[in-house]
């Protein structure tokens, strides 16, 4: 190779490695030095300004190759495979995250009241929002709190609750049926039906026909999600044209301090990323803005119940067996440096909130999106004078 192929090259090896790059993107070292931050559209975008270089042939070469692998870096002629390795979670287990839920659906504990917190946060984004739904889906729906609030909001549509914890599923549908017993329920009519539909059901795989629901709804389940980019691309699927879709997960800066003391923790998507991926599954005007709560305990023990709660351990590599007391008595002991003057231990949690609509001209399952045609004669024309 000549030296000018060489210096080409090693220059194209650079951009493989530059920060702003998608195939070498780390969100989260990224996020821990920026502050929240809302993004109103999909997709990277870099101005990057060559070096001077002298104007010999090889020079010129170089900096035609750089720029032109530069922008097939950052563009990219299909993104599905780089979103694809940003977004996936390979360290979480299908079926542990099942029996994850399906026992917490017995007892939430505590830690339920995160959940609320952030479907409240959910329901004031609707509030500008001018949407008269006739179906709506709550993906992740687990024991059924946000059917009842989005029925609250939308009394005359009909709701649907879907989640992949056979336990989560029965649990919504008891707390969701119309009561069965007493002198109320003898008033009712005998064929009310219930708050909502719940199905048991894969994300990635929505029991439900093309274009049939009107508002997507999916609260702190992403993250929990094999394969977040065929999700999303069932969300689309489903949704009509000029459908919304309305969801939250957990960001890259959730347990950074859990983390930082060694724990194995399951991986957390960049907001950035998930707006990429809208953008790819065929979503329009995407929202990404993320919040940062910080919350405190005054006891070691009941912070990791806590955690627990919120989904447990689901990663692939965790250990089959019971662990003992002075496993965990070794935690307790490590969470004790995580305690401030005033006495309380503190984690972080960043909630990331996101919307995006579903446009009118929708692209169709193959990538293809439908063309119209109109008579010539049919286009108005402006009166005289204007």
């Amino acid at each position: 190779m000549s030296g000018c192929g060489n210096a080409i090259a090693q220059h194209a090896q650079r951009i493989a490695a530059w920060p702003g790059n998608p195939a070498s993107h780390s969100g989260h070292s990224e996020s821990l030095r920026a502050p929240p931050q809302t993004m109103h559209a999909a997709g990277s975008q870099a101005s990057k300004k060559p070096a001077q270089a002298r104007r010999s042939g090889c020079a010129m070469a170089l900096r035609n190759e750089t720029l032109r692998r530069a922008f097939m870096a950052i563009i990219g002629t299909d993104r599905a495979p780089i979103l694809r390795t940003m977004l996936t979670a390979p360290d979480l287990d299908p079926s542990a995250v099942r029996r994850q839920f399906s026992r917490r659906a017995a007892s939430p504990g505590s830690a339920d009241f995160l959940f609320a917190e952030v479907e409240a946060r959910m329901l004031e984004r609707l509030d500008p929002v001018r949407l008269a739904p006739r179906s709506v889906i709550d993906v992740g729906c687990g024991a059924g709190r946000g059917l009842l609030a989005l029925k609250k909001r939308y009394p005359a549509a009909e709701l649907i609750g879907l989640d992949s914890a056979l336990a989560m599923v029965r649990a919504a549908r008891v707390a969701l049926a119309p009561p069965q017993q007493g002198f109320f329920a003898r008033l009712r009519a005998r064929g009310e039906q219930p708050v909502a539909r719940i199905v048991a059901a894969d994300a990635r795989a929505l029991p439900l026909a093309d274009s049939s629901v009107d508002l997507v709804w999916s609260n702190l389940a992403l993250h929990w999600f094999e394969a977040p980019e065929r999700a999303l691309a069932e969300f689309h699927r489903v949704a009509r044209p000029g459908a919304l879709l309305q969801f939250s997960f957990f960001g890259v800066d959730t347990l950074a301090e859990v983390r930082a003391l060694g724990a194995r923790i399951m991986h957390f998507h960049d907001l950035h990323d998930v707006g990429d991926l809208l953008g790819a599954a065929g979503f329009a005007e995407p929202v990404m803005d993320s919040e940062r709560l910080q919350l405190s305990w005054s006891d070691a023990g009941a912070m990791l119940a806590d955690l627990r709660a919120l989904g447990g351990n689901a990663l692939r590599g965790r250990s089959r067996g019971l662990l003992g007391r002075a496993h965990r008595d070794a935690w307790l002991r490590a969470l004790e440096s995580l305690r401030r003057s005033d006495g309380r231990l503190q984690l972080t949690v960043e909630l990331v909130f996101g919307h995006a609509w579903c446009p009118q001209r929708k692209r169709r399952g193959d990538g293809l999106a439908p063309i119209g045609f109109v008579q010539r004669s049919s286009i108005g024309r402006y009166p005289r004078g204007q």
